[in-house]
């Protein structure tokens, strides 16, 4: 992109991935003057499954969340017993289940460590791999993989 560069008819910017560099962050409104920016955060094998829409005329966050799940998504966080935190605050591994998910891999030896399921559940949740913390606001943040 060029140095100075505005495009004031953007009217929305999707970030997905990873966490955000601040110096990108701080550019962005000075870029794309009219738009309003989101977050989204989706592996490969679950297609995009959370978002959050976030505010750069303030103070800029550290971390920008990855958001809360969309319509259909059901995103759980594992605590380290291997039990879920469902409410409240707490960090563990995100786990993700979709209706548009894959069934498993093609060399079906990988699938026994990324897809998971729980006794009384027949559904199979992907085990995402990434430590994330969820806020008393629902809202979650990645906080490494």
């Amino acid at each position: 992109m060029r140095t100075g560069a505005c495009f004031p008819s953007v009217r929305h910017v999707i970030a997905t991935g990873d966490k955000i560099p601040a110096s990108l962050l701080a550019e962005l409104p000075g870029i794309f003057p009219s738009a309003r920016f989101y977050n989204v955060y989706g592996c490969t094998e679950t297609n995009d499954s959370l978002m959050h829409e976030f505010d750069l005329t303030g103070d800029i966050p550290p971390n920008i969340p990855v958001g809360q799940a969309l319509p259909g998504v059901v995103a759980r966080i594992e605590d380290s017993e291997g039990g879920f935190i469902d409410e409240g605050e707490g960090t563990g591994e995100l786990v993700v289940w979709t209706p548009f998910q894959t069934q498993g891999y093609l060399k079906a030896a990988l699938n026994a460590d990324k897809f998971k399921t729980y006794p009384g559940d027949d559904k199979s949740w992907f085990r995402t791999g990434d430590i994330v913390r969820r806020h008393a606001d629902g809202t979650i943040t990645l906080e490494g993989p």
